[in-house]
């Protein structure tokens, strides 16, 4: 039996499976400043004015995709505007430079990467 946070059990279980997702067993787990930081690079990387979309913003985003358990590839067929356009190129990064990382979000223990 497992007395733990629904968190812990995910990456647990995520721990054991990392392999099969391209990621050693050792991987880290990004916080939300982590997380907005990481956005942040992905954001400079593309040049989108950060004042104008803010990467709060654009990792609200890309957490309420990962939480439709959309991946960044079924986001980017999904978009119907520029913005999710846009939100889909700083998505396909900030997945790219998690796994580069060794690294998941909190959304990704909840849903897998």
């Amino acid at each position: 039996m497992w007395l733990m946070t629904f968190h812990a059990a995910c990456a647990r279980i995520l721990r054991t499976e990392a392999e099969r997702l391209g990621y050693t067993r050792q991987f880290t787990i990004y916080d939300q400043a982590d997380a907005r930081r990481l956005a942040k690079r992905c954001i400079d990387e593309l040049g989108i004015d950060p004042k104008r979309y803010t990467p709060a913003a654009l990792h609200n985003q890309i957490s309420a995709a990962k939480n439709q358990l959309l991946d960044a590839e079924a986001y980017q067929q999904r978009v119907g505007s520029p913005f999710e356009e846009m939100v889909g190129e700083v998505y396909r990064l900030y997945e790219r430079d998690l796994l580069r990382s060794n690294a998941m979000d909190f959304d990704d223990l909840l849903s897998g990467p």
